[in-house]
């Protein structure tokens, strides 16, 4: 048996597919069947099935799969070990959602350079509907995303991250939705806001998280705006707010350094009895073997979210 096999293996649980496996791998779909078959010989049991649905892994398969994941775990701390690893320049890619690329800084990647000189942490920015389809496809290992609490409890968990026994989440940071109005609105003179203020009002929100017209921040809530208009980006929420086209509700982190906030033409408001919040949330394959580098990467993240 060779290490490479065990590889092979690991990666056609992660994907739940031997095509998609073999383009992650870089390898021919026939020389990646044959390495399993061999790899299934040699242990005297099949690791898969194969039928009209796919891939499944077979009992026996799975316990031998949570052994071949502590092998490669135990063999990259092995080689995280060497001093040559240490100077080896090493490339990691990080997709995350637009709402935390927007909130990291400078600092943040000096923190990772001081850890890891020669770590290059590419951070590049995903939608979260982009980022589930590649998590659940397998073109990716993990993500950092975030969404509505009742989107999270509703979708991202029990409809989508659940239908792949691979996929699991973990809750990176939770915060409140905020109302914001411009500042001449009559909502901006009360002392309290309720949610049924908000029916009649005109809603500015993004295009792509709305479901039957209505933003997904809200439901589980049932009135009527007189008007839904879809944006595609914040900035163009903030100013339309700002032109008193309309009113919105954003995650609190989303608009701390908001021009149009800080120079008074903007309002946040918070909403009396309103549950829903907003989820970050990192999303991972579970077959997939983390790093040293990549849990530091996590780690940090998490920290900056403490930190917030």
């Amino acid at each position: 048996m060779q290490l490479e096999q065990f590889r092979y293996a690991n990666e056609i649980a992660k994907c739940g597919s031997i095509t998609q496996a073999a383009k992650n791998l870089f390898v021919s779909q026939p020389s990646l069947t044959i390495a399993i078959k061999k790899l299934e010989t040699e242990l005297g049991f099949a690791l898969f099935t194969r039928s009209s649905k796919g891939i499944q892994i077979t009992p026996k398969g799975e316990e031998a799969l949570n052994t071949i994941q502590q092998i490669l775990a135990l063999t990259e701390d092995l080689v995280t070990m060497s001093p040559i690893h240490d100077d080896t320049p090493t490339t990691m890619t990080l997709p995350v959602f637009p709402t935390l690329y927007d909130l990291l800084d400078a600092s943040f990647f000096d923190q990772i350079h001081t850890q890891h000189p020669n770590l290059t942490c590419d951070i590049i920015e995903q939608t979260a509907n982009n980022i589930l389809q590649e998590m659940r496809n397998g073109s990716l290992n993990y993500a950092i995303s975030g969404c509505p609490s009742t989107v999270f409890d509703t979708v991202t968990v029990s409809r989508k991250a659940s239908e792949s026994k691979n996929l699991s989440t973990k809750i990176l940071y939770e915060e409140p939705l905020l109302l914001l109005v411009p500042v001449e609105h009559t909502l901006a003179q009360t002392s309290s806001v309720e949610i049924s203020d908000l029916t009649n009002e005109t809603f500015l929100y993004f295009g792509e998280h709305l479901n039957d017209g209505q933003p997904n921040i809200l439901e589980g809530y049932t009135f009527q705006f007189s008007d839904v208009l879809p944006f595609y980006r914040r900035s163009s929420i903030m100013k339309a707010i700002a032109a008193r086209q309309g009113i919105s509700m954003l995650p609190q982190s989303q608009f701390r350094n908001e021009r149009e906030i800080l120079a008074g033409r903007v309002k946040a408001l918070t909403i009396d009895g309103f549950s829903n919040t907003f989820v970050h949330y990192l999303i991972y394959n579970k077959r997939h073997i983390f790093t040293k580098m990549e849990n530091d990467v996590i780690r940090l993240i998490e920290t900056f979210y403490a930190n917030l």
